[in-house]
């Protein structure tokens, strides 16, 4: 099965259209979402809306926008089931990691990603455990 069409922010993110800007001309005028991803749905229940607000906090800064709304309110009301247990079926488990894969969430599709890292969680220089500074 291909691989599906990643969005050109996917590829300003990952750092593809400053490496190879010719290969992206066709795809200029790409819609791009009109805002940032906004509070939870009201129709969610209590618990889908602390699975969407642990989804916003924890996905790469500027990945999720207002167009990806529908696919996150799938992605919650699956873990929530998933969570709770009512996920049974191996289709359904496939689904969620699916979403989750669009959305930048799995390690394999955010180590595509290029995103500055947030300054003020910059961990101490005397860190003996920091192998990166």
């Amino acid at each position: 099965m291909p691989a599906h069409r990643k969005s050109i922010e996917a590829h300003e993110l990952s750092g593809a259209i400053a490496k190879n800007p010719k290969r992206f001309t066709q795809r200029k005028a790409e819609p791009r979402p009109a805002s940032a991803i906004g509070p939870a749905p009201k129709h969610l229940n209590k618990e889908e809306k602390a699975v969407w607000k642990e989804i916003v906090d924890c996905a790469p800064a500027g990945s999720l926008g207002s167009s990806d709304r529908i696919i996150l309110e799938v992605v919650c009301r699956l873990t929530q089931a998933f969570r709770s247990g009512t996920l049974s079926r191996a289709s359904e488990v496939a689904q969620l990691m699916n979403g989750l894969g669009r959305l930048g969430l799995s390690p394999a599709d955010r180590a595509k990603l290029n995103v500055e890292p947030d300054q003020s969680s910059k961990p101490a220089e005397s860190d003996p455990y920091n192998f990166l500074n």
